[in-house]
């Protein structure tokens, strides 16, 4: 698979993550607005991913 089919997919998932986590948390007490998703790594196979995720707690 091409490196910028890849580089495609990555955003994809990085998006689709970010979305999947902002309606399965809202509305709970979990704050939405402290959790990014950094990154997306997919294997080239696509069977593997690994997302890289940073939170932050106001203080």
């Amino acid at each position: 698979m091409s490196s910028g089919r890849i580089i495609r997919v990555n955003e994809l998932l990085k998006r689709e993550i970010a979305a999947d986590i902002l309606r399965l948390f809202s509305g709970s007490r979990f704050d939405t607005g402290a959790v990014t998703v950094t990154r997306v790594e997919t294997a080239p196979d696509l069977r593997d991913a690994n997302v890289h995720v940073c939170s932050s707690e106001a203080g």
